[in-house]
């Protein structure tokens, strides 16, 4: 039986929570699945944004789901913002001053760097941008990844510190 692979969108989330998205990786965890891609949602004038996880996020959704799932709702709810102005959850672009973020997005990146031109389509690392997903827990990690702004295509490679 062939499965039929789909987009997670908010819509999903909302009506399920985060049951689908997980189902999903532990079917490509065990290889009987392509890797998940979620939509984000439009917002302040950003059209949706298709994103994926790493392996390694992918493993820890599995481990503990509820450590990742605020930075999911984040992401495909609010979608990709900019840069943030504070207050407002969602996907932004890293800033200069996001020193250890940008740090540790280099380091995943170069580790990664495989996977990154693969699922974003793109041969020059270098073209891509670093942001972050923001949902304002407490402990201020953030999801970091990389994004591509020709496809509207990003990658969240694991979770930094200011």
């Amino acid at each position: 039986m062939e499965t039929k692979e789909y987009l997670h969108m908010a819509d999903e989330y909302r009506a399920s929570g985060l049951v689908p998205f997980l189902e999903h990786v532990k079917g490509y965890l065990k290889g009987d699945r392509t890797v998940p891609v979620s939509m984000s949602n439009e917002s302040d004038n950003f059209p949706p944004v298709f994103f994926t996880f790493g392996h390694k996020l992918l493993e820890e959704f599995v481990r503990e789901p509820k450590k990742l799932e605020k930075p999911y709702e984040a992401a495909i709810k609010y979608g990709f913002r900019g840069y943030s102005c504070g207050g407002r959850n969602g996907i932004f672009l890293q800033r200069k001053s996001d020193g250890g973020l940008l740090t540790a997005t280099d380091t995943l990146t170069r580790r990664c760097a495989e996977d990154v031109t693969q699922d974003l389509d793109c041969s020059d690392i270098s073209a891509l941008i670093k942001i972050k997903i923001v949902c304002h827990a407490p402990h201020g990690n953030r999801v970091v990844g990389i994004y591509n702004s020709t496809n509207k295509r990003a990658i969240f490679l694991g979770i930094a510190t200011y």
